[in-house]
């Protein structure tokens, strides 16, 4: 099935593989990242380029690097520079990656990031990067001793222990994958010659590396692309182009076309401290956390990343027009977040003024009061621009700066240990000091066999509880800090084509320290899903949005629009059980409620055809014209269909049309009241529903179960008076300590948490005109 990957990072660091586990099962990030279980044998798979990036001529900028990248220091410069003699010390070590193609080639200009997790390591928004010379080599010198994680720009990584005194050598093979040709046009279809080719990193469509650079002819070409990865191209003097997602190619063979925009807006700016004076280096990041949004379904442009120089300046070209957010940290400083409005063939300066931010020391210890050393202690979303972390260092302590000031998440990871979710308070410029206690867990060990031949499968991912590992070549595993007493372990086997399938499911575990014989059988081979759509005159109906969504087992969604044939194809579908449907224009899409695909079958739907449908038209209302920037509406229908618009959208959403029947519509947004409001839609006929948008203020609740087990069919809602005013869809796995939050207006509320219709727990609280400490709930 195309689908997406979370990138390893954090977590690989944390501890190299069990914690791969949190992306690899519960893969999504925000909203609609496609999740895959990807478990080859000694390294995740990745694909490679043929076309180096020549250096760019002209005027000098600041460097300009793709989210989550950015120039390595001056020390990492000098070390890449000694290829015969890696740069160590006594205390430091080195690294040498060898990356080749799956043919065994030498794979030049493969960009790799390294994420460091040793003890004393700090979370880095912008880690080193290097591209490999013509040998397929890249090196990094004078590392800090501890865990590290290598990540391709094409997909695959390799982990591996960095020795001080010591050069590690690690090995990544490319797994194959499509050539991308492809052109760049402008607004009127004319080449563009040197535009930035833009490759988002697998599984990930925010954070990527331009990678290539157009001819003259504006055509390129990329070899060996695998799943999950989106392209974009730039150009000074243009609008870029949206994120073209290339799972959604119908034919991989034919040339991708990305079309410019027309002309683009310049943003320059300067950096400074609360006293004027220039911050060097600043990492300023443009499009927000998630990048511009596109028209429709379609994703716009990806956020753009730079650097300031020394004299606190840094300049953008080839942007959006339009509102976006400009987004700032430095080292020592609270992260910043600034709203600026950008205007076609001009050029828009902003100054960004840095706060000094608070700190955070803290101490992690057993519960026998003994310091525990690479515990991972994270403030803010796993991933976002904001976010701060340190791993505990020999004495179980962190250091952790540059906080804003307010009321933190924190979790605290360390593999041998239940993961820990506790909150602290920082004031602007203070120090906040945090204690921290970590229960140490239970151990899951065994093999995994192949049913056939006895022969133990290497490579194998299992997974218990959020925690995950991979067999070693004996088909050993060992999964630990698992908490309570009842699991769920599932084992995934690699496909031919890289992809993971369930082969074992296992409710039961024997007694904690038995270890366990798992005999799994080759998983079946995937098969595909295709169709045709066509209107009442039998004419094709292209760029339809189409669905595939996984019922049994429940694989995540994928989909992609139809082609100028109207023709969908969904190939490497694992077996089993789906539900098929999409969106349309002034029709309701001919939705299949279950198909089942068997293994290695294609299965034909023929021509589907749409029925009339009803219309929906939202006018959103709000004093602050501000808040339309934020919004978020989302559609469910009593059949099990959703539909949701982009992530913002204008002061009205405009018509589309819908399966008549009763529909929910979910009102969201950053700093807003939710609200939901019911709508009957007919066959052929328009409702117009107005909404009122209100800001409100946060309110967090943090839920702890004394007892440290998980609790099954648990949800919570918010009542005001007799109203309720919000309720969460029913959670299957709840762990011992859980911090859900909603935005509500100044009030008193009741917080209800039950249990498969049994009443847990009932809490009256208050919202006040300022954010508030969380409400505690001890069960």
């Amino acid at each position: 099935m195309d689908s997406r990957r979370l990138p390893l990072v954090w977590v690989v660091l944390a501890a190299a593989i069990v914690a791969v586990a949190a992306w690899l099962l519960l893969s999504d990030a925000p909203g609609d990242e496609r999740a895959e279980l990807d478990v080859p044998g000694e390294v995740v798979r990745g694909e490679a380029m043929d076309l180096a990036t020549p250096t760019h001529d002209g005027e000098p900028r600041p460097l300009e690097l793709g989210p989550g990248h950015d120039a390595p220091d001056a020390r990492e410069v000098a070390s890449a520079a000694m290829p015969d003699a890696l740069a160590t010390t006594e205390a430091l070590g080195a690294l040498r990656v060898r990356v080749t193609f799956a043919d065994g080639r030498p794979a030049p200009d493969v960009r790799l990031v390294l994420h460091l997790g040793g003890p004393g390591a700090h979370d880095d928004p912008t880690p080193p990067a290097r591209r490999t010379d013509v040998a397929g080599e890249a090196r990094f010198g004078l590392l800090l001793p501890g865990s590290v994680a290598v990540e391709s720009d094409r997909g695959g990584s390799a982990v591996g222990a960095v020795v001080a005194g010591e050069v590690l050598d690690l090995a990544l093979r490319l797994a194959p994958g499509r050539t991308v040709r492809g052109l760049v046009l402008d607004a009127h279809d004319a080449p563009v010659s040197d535009a930035e080719l833009w490759l988002s990193l697998a599984g990930n469509s925010v954070e990527g590396d331009v990678v290539a650079r157009s001819d003259a002819s504006g055509a390129f070409a990329l070899e060996a692309v695998g799943q999950g990865h989106m392209l974009a191209a730039f150009a000074p003097g243009h609008a870029p182009s949206e994120r073209h997602d290339l799972d959604a190619d119908v034919d991989p063979d034919a040339p991708v076309v990305l079309r410019l925009g027309d002309a683009g807006a310049r943003l320059t700016g300067l950096v400074r401290d609360g006293d004027g004076r220039p911050v060097a280096g600043a990492i300023v990041q443009v499009g927000g956390e998630g990048g511009w949004v596109g028209e429709g379904d379609a994703r716009g442009a990806p956020p753009r990343r730079t650097t300031s120089d020394a004299g606190g300046a840094f300049a953008f070209d080839g942007l959006p027009p339009g509102a976006t957010d400009v987004l700032a940290r430095a080292d020592g400083f609270a992260p910043l977040e600034q709203r600026v409005v950008l205007a076609a063939d001009d050029t828009t300066r902003v100054e960004l003024v840095l706060l000094p931010g608070g700190v955070v020391l803290g101490e992690v210890h057993d519960e026998d009061g003994l310091p525990v050393v690479g515990a991972h202690v994270a403030l803010g979303t796993l991933g976002g621009f904001g976010r701060h972390g340190a791993i505990s260092d020999g004495a179980g302590r962190v250091e952790i700066d540059g906080v804003e000031a307010g009321i933190h998440i924190v979790q605290v990871t360390q593999p041998e240990f239940v993961p820990r979710t506790d909150h602290v308070s920082v004031d602007e410029g203070e120090t906040a000091e945090l204690q921290i206690t970590l229960v140490r867990g239970g151990v899951i060990e065994g093999r995994v066999l192949d049913a056939h031949t006895r022969v133990p499968v290497a490579g194998a991912f299992v997974a218990v509880q959020g925690h995950g590992a991979r067999t070693l070549d004996d088909g050993t595993f060992r999964l630990a800090g698992l908490e309570g007493d009842a699991f769920t372990l599932v084992v995934y086997v690699a496909r031919d084509d890289g992809t993971g399938a369930e082969v074992a499911r296992l409710d039961e575990l024997p007694p904690d320290g038995e270890p366990l014989e798992i005999l799994v059988s080759p998983p079946g081979a995937p098969g595909e899903v295709l169709g045709v759509l066509r209107d009442a005159r039998d004419r094709p109906l292209a760029g339809v949005w189409v669905r595939l969504a996984g019922l049994d087992p429940p694989f995540p969604e994928d989909g992609f629009r139809s082609d100028d044939e109207g023709r969908f194809r969904f190939a490497g579908v694992p077996p089993g059980a789906y539900a098929l449907d999409g969106h349309l224009t002034d029709a309701a899409f001919p939705r299949v409620a279950r198909l089942d695909v068997a293994p290695g079958a294609s299965l034909d739907l023929g021509v589907l055809r749409p029925a009339v449908g009803g219309r929906l038209r939202v006018r959103l209302l709000a004093d602050d014209a501000a808040l339309l920037d934020v919004v978020s509406l989302r559609l469910s229908h009593a059949n099990g269909v959703d539909w949701a618009t982009p992530t913002r959208v204008g002061a009205e959403a405009g018509a589309e049309s819908l399966t008549a029947g009763t529909w929910t519509l979910s009102v969201t947004g950053k700093g807003l009241i939710p609200q939901r409001v019911e709508v009957e839609l007919r066959d052929g006929r328009e409702s117009t529903l107005d909404v009122a948008l209100r800001r409100g203020v946060r309110q967090q609740f943090v839920l702890r179960w004394s007892d440290g087990e998980q609790v099954r069919g648990c949800s919570w809602r918010v009542e005001r008076g007799d109203e309720v005013v919000f309720e969460s869809p029913r959670l299957d796995r709840m762990t011992a300590e859980w911090s859900p939050s909603i935005t509500l207006e100044p009030g008193a509320y009741r917080f209800v948490l039950t249990e498969d219709g049994r009443e847990l727990a009932r809490r009256a609280f208050v919202v006040d005109a300022q954010e508030g400490p969380p409400l505690v709930v001890e069960l």
